[in-house]
């Protein structure tokens, strides 16, 4: 091997040379620090995620376990029981229709009601207002509506139907409830009544107008 040649391979490269600069320098490569504090290192919170409750189904099964406050019932909540509520003293007989029951939204609010008529008996026995058929003095029927809650049906409005009425037939057009109904006239016998009559009632605000 010449001269030439053996000073190239013993003559270091400009890499080692930068290298062994740096180490005889003292130069230390910087490490970032980080943050240790429990605030620092500690998880962001992910947001609560909003729990959506839905109503439940407005069936006739669970309206016939619902609870209902009118007039008749002086104040008070009354419990059905199958469709029924019966009090012997004073006497107070409460009784769900299933012939007459839609669910609608009847408030367009977005979410559906029941609409269900809840007929009630007052008086005691031998007495005005004792059970018989319709047209029986004492025997008031009502059209109840019910909000589709998480819980029981909640009831939100009623309307008190006319006299010894009976419906034949209820259409349900957003807001607005057309009753086709049987009234008494003067000369009907008190179980039959004769004069139909077709009744539109507007509900707004847990209350009907109209008629």
């Amino acid at each position: 091997m010449n001269r030439t040649n053996r000073r190239r391979l013993l003559t270091p490269g400009p890499v080692p040379a930068l290298l062994g600069l740096a180490l005889l320098a003292g130069c230390e490569t910087e490490v970032p620090e980080f943050d240790q504090s429990p605030d620092a290192i500690a998880p962001t919170p992910r947001p609560a995620e909003e729990v959506v409750q839905t109503p439940t189904p407005l069936t006739l099964r669970r309206l016939e376990n619902a609870s209902v406050l009118l007039p008749p019932t002086g104040g008070r909540r009354v419990s059905m029981r199958g469709g029924s509520y019966e009090q012997d003293a004073p006497l107070l007989a409460v009784t769900l229709d299933a012939g007459v029951y839609q669910v609608a939204d009847i408030d367009e609010d977005g979410v559906m009601e029941a609409v269900v008529q809840v007929s009630v008996v007052q008086g005691a026995p031998g007495q005005p207002g004792a059970p018989g058929p319709p047209g029986a003095v004492g025997l008031t029927s009502y059209l109840v509506v019910f909000a589709g809650v998480t819980g029981p049906p909640l009831q939100e409005g009623f309307l008190q139907l006319p006299a010894r009425s009976q419906i034949v037939e209820m259409r349900i057009r957003g807001s607005t409830v057309e009753l086709d109904l049987l009234e008494f006239r003067p000369e009907d016998r008190p179980c039959c009544p004769s004069g139909r009559r077709t009744r539109r009632y507007t509900y707004r605000d847990g209350s009907f107008n109209g008629g």
